[in-house]
């Protein structure tokens, strides 16, 4: 893991504990200089990460409630490259489910790569990338629509996924701490995901780095609920640990 990176994870702890950041502090704990730190909140803000404000930094509010095309924007190579990290999963004839989310959308425009899969989705955008795609059946289940993101939720889509078992499940998730584990901010969002270990016989994560460290409202899995984790970098030592400790096999750039 980068140097940078892991300034910016830590600077995530702190936003998570603390709500705001200054860079003076910041750059006292890290050891490095201030400009030092303002570049990197420059960049973290560019990636979605946090906001500047005079002298420091504070949380993005509600960015859980962006529309899915700015959300899409942000941290655009690290979701590619979880995509292609994610990818050798993937075998000929499986059955899979792909929930919402950007990271799984990056990952939905690279099936064409495989030899056909059953795709099961509760994402319009996911369903309709991969049926354009022409390479592999793709079933929508069904719910209530959220607008933001087009993603189909609620107690329709639960039933309709309990009817079914899943070689694999790849689903996305709001923040991933050492010891609170796995967290979103939607209850039906959260509920789906459990739902989802159930049903599958391998559970995977995909997350780019700016959800370690980070809690949501949410309490949705621990840990050792899924067996694969897929990131675009390594993460920290604290969170490298916890996903051994857990069993989690780590998959990173």
């Amino acid at each position: 893991m980068s140097l940078e990176k892991i300034r910016h994870e830590h600077v995530l702890i702190r936003l998570t504990s603390a709500k705001k950041v200054s860079v003076a502090s910041l750059a006292e704990e890290l050891g490095v200089s201030m400009e030092t730190i303002r570049r990197d909140l420059k960049i973290m803000e560019d990636h979605g990460l946090l906001r500047r404000i005079h002298g420091g930094a504070v949380p993005v509010v509600g960015d859980q409630d962006r529309p899915l095309h700015e959300r899409t924007r942000m941290a655009a190579k690290e979701k590619s490259r979880i995509a292609a990290l994610a990818i050798p999963l993937l075998k000929a004839g499986m059955t899979v489910f792909l929930d919402t989310g950007t990271t799984t959308l990056a990952l939905s425009r690279e099936l064409a790569r495989v030899a056909q899969l059953n795709v099961f989705t509760n994402s319009l955008d996911v369903a309709l990338l991969v049926s354009q795609q022409g390479r592999h059946r793709v079933h929508l289940v069904s719910g209530d629509l959220r607008s933001n993101d087009n993603a189909l939720l609620g107690y329709d889509t639960l039933d309709a996924v309990r009817k079914y078992s899943f070689d694999i499940a790849l689903m996305g998730i709001a923040a991933i701490h050492p010891d609170a584990g796995l967290m979103d901010y939607e209850d039906h969002e959260a509920e789906l995901r459990r739902v989802l270990v159930q049903q599958s016989r391998t559970s995977v994560v995909l997350a780019d780095y700016s959800k370690f460290g980070k809690k949501a409202r949410i309490h949705t899995l621990p840990l050792k609920a899924v067996e694969v984790l897929v990131t675009n970098t390594k993460p920290s030592d604290a969170i490298t640990a916890a996903l051994q400790r857990a069993e989690v096999e780590l998959i990173h750039g």
